[in-house]
């Protein structure tokens, strides 16, 4: 998927152009999709929709997430290990090598909410979302989309570290020491919600501590998008996957 940054508008556009395409007979969607959008990235993203918009490429995943083993590939990825499973989704460490680079990476398997292009516009939206965050104390998303299989994932940034009480207990770290951290967490937080991005899942577990002591915020599954309106911010009604908040 080509890494496109849409507006707020844009989106807005696209949801509306799909609902409208699924209301025509399937022959004639993409036709009305380029005659109604000058916008190639709205018409794309619509059309990429529609293509995935077929009931027998999501519904063997309504129930599960697709296993990978270690030494398993996932696109350009090499499974290395599984790290964490919930409600979401599964997330599995995996390396990047060959080519022009090496990278250490997290690819988050989502389980899926509904079916059909719902699924993708998920995660896009999560895509578009996390895009939005550039801060040395929140991991970093690399990638997101649907696989051939039809598996919607999310690559983040390899975070390896502990969780902040492991790391303060193990550590038996003091007061000062533990509002340092707390307040790097805050700094983070803060520019999540200047960004208009609510985490909704701010626990131990999802933020680690790195061996230098710097603290991560990961995995941002049910945030939720605020949105400008008329000067004032509001909470989206949408949520990253279709969940409610777990905590």
């Amino acid at each position: 998927m080509r890494d496109v940054r849409l507006s707020g508008q844009q989106w807005q556009r696209i949801k509306a152009l799909f609902t409208e395409a699924c209301e025509r007979a399937p022959g004639e969607r993409e036709a009305f999709v380029r005659s109604s959008e000058p916008d190639p990235d709205v018409a794309g993203a619509v059309l990429a929709l529609l293509a995935h918009d077929n009931e027998a490429l999501i519904s063997p995943l309504a129930a599960r997430v697709a296993s990978l083993e270690p030494g398993e590939h996932f696109g350009p990825y090499q499974v290395v290990r599984m790290i964490g499973q919930g409600g979401m989704g599964v997330i599995y460490q995996a390396e990047r090598s060959g080519g022009q680079f090496e990278q250490t990476v997290a690819i988050k398997l989502l389980r899926p909410a509904g079916a059909g292009a719902q699924v993708l516009v998920d995660a896009m939206r999560e895509q578009r979302l996390l895009a939005r965050l550039d801060h040395p104390n929140i991991a970093r998303i690399i990638d997101a989309g649907i696989a051939d299989n039809g598996q919607s994932f999310i690559v983040m940034e390899y975070v390896n570290g502990r969780d902040l009480v492991a790391y303060c207990r193990e550590l038996n770290l003091d007061l000062e020491s533990r509002l340092a951290l707390f307040l790097k967490i805050c700094k983070a937080v803060s520019h999540a919600h200047r960004n208009l991005v609510l985490h909704r899942d701010l626990k131990p577990q999802n933020i680690l501590v790195t061996e230098d002591g710097e603290p991560r915020l990961v995995d941002f599954g049910v945030a939720r998008l605020l949105e400008q309106t008329g000067g004032t911010t509001e909470p989206s009604t949408a949520t990253i996957a279709g969940f409610t908040a777990l905590t």
